[in-house]
């Protein structure tokens, strides 16, 4: 699995950016892309209105049963 966001998602006025990383970290676990993002913008977000534009794409790569 791999997220691709921008700053919006993890960056607060007056705040240090490592607060907002550590939140992203402690709301992320494995599972299918839509679980993880509806979880990550739940623990970030919430039903704030936010401040900056936020962006946010999640893969994960499903194993091929073929190899």
């Amino acid at each position: 699995m791999v997220a691709f966001y921008t700053d919006g998602l993890v960056e607060r006025r007056g705040e240090p950016i490592d607060d907002g990383l550590q939140r992203l970290c402690e709301v992320t676990r494995a599972g299918p892309a839509n679980t993880v993002a509806r979880d990550i913008m739940r623990g970030l977000v919430g039903s704030a209105v936010p401040a900056d534009d936020i962006a946010l794409v999640v893969l994960r790569r499903l194993e091929d049963d073929a190899e």
